[in-house]
C-alpha cells in the first residue's frame, strides 16, 4: 500500500515482513568489482543521551520523514520492516543540489535516492549497514555503523564508501559523493542532537 498524503505531508506506514538476510559489507563491496573505491570516510558523533533513546528515535519513520524537510529535502518517504529485533528502514528521497560543472553534464540536479538501513542489536548497543542508491544512475553509496553507549551519553559513528561505474568520471564522482554524503550526515546528526535537547 502507498503512503497515506494528508495535508501535503507524507505520513510513512509501518509495515512487519520478513527482510531478506543482513548484507556484509564486502558483499556489498563486490557489487561493482571493476570499479574504483574511495577509502572509507567515518563520520562520528556523540550525544548527551543514552544509545536506547538515539535508537528509538533514528528508527522512528516520523522522525526521518520531518528530518529530511526540515534540512531542505523536497520529499521523502518512509517504510519500516520489523523482524524480530532487527529493523529494517527503507527511505525514499527527493534532493536538489548544487552539482560541480563536470557533473552538471552528466547528473540531473534533481535526484532521487533510496536509502536502505538494517539495525541489529548487540548487547545494550546496536550494529547495522546501509546501502543508498541514486535511481537511474550507477551510484551506489554504502557502509556500516555502530552506536553504543558512552560514560557521558552515547556515540554513533558511520563508515561510507561509494562506487560510481561511469568511464572516465568514476573517481570524481565518488569522491564528491563521498564528501556529500559526510556533510550530510553531520547535518542530520546535528539535527537529530537539537531534536532531543
Amino acid at each position: 500500500l502507498p503512503p497515506i498524503a494528508a495535508g501535503g505531508w507524507v505520513i510513512p506506514r509501518i509495515s512487519k515482513v520478513i527482510p531478506a538476510r543482513r548484507i556484509t559489507l564486502k558483499e556489498i563491496s563486490n557489487l561493482h568489482p571493476e570499479s574504483h573505491e574511495e577509502a572509507p570516510m567515518p563520520v562520528t558523533f556523540d550525544f548527551d543521551n543514552d544509545a536506547q533513546t538515539v535508537y528509538e528515535t533514528l528508527t522512528d519513520p516520523q522522525f526521518l520523514v520531518d528530518r529530511c524537510i526540515a534540512l531542505g529535502e523536497l520529499s521523502a518517504e518512509c517504510d519500516i520492516e520489523e523482524s524480530g529485533s532487527v529493523i529494517t528502514i527503507k527511505l525514499v528521497r527527493e534532493i536538489k543540489r548544487d552539482l560541480p560543472r563536470a557533473l552538471a553534464k552528466v547528473f540531473n540536479p534533481v535526484q532521487t535516492i533510496e536509502m536502505t538501513e538494517t539495525w541489529m542489536p548487540n548487547g545494550d548497543n546496536w550494529s547495522g549497514n546501509w546501502v543508498l542508491k541514486v535511481l537511474g544512475q550507477p551510484v551506489t553509496v554504502f557502509g556500516d555503523f555502530e552506536l553504543g553507549n558512552t560514560p557521558g551519553g552515547c556515540r554513533y559513528q558511520v563508515s561510507h564508501r561509494a562506487r560510481a561505474s561511469i568511464p572516465l568520471l568514476g573517481r570524481t564522482i565518488e569522491k564528491y559523493i563521498l564528501s556529500q554524503t559526510s556533510e550530510g550526515a553531520f547535518d542530520e546528526l546535528g539535527y537529530l542532537r537539537d531534536h532531543l535537547g
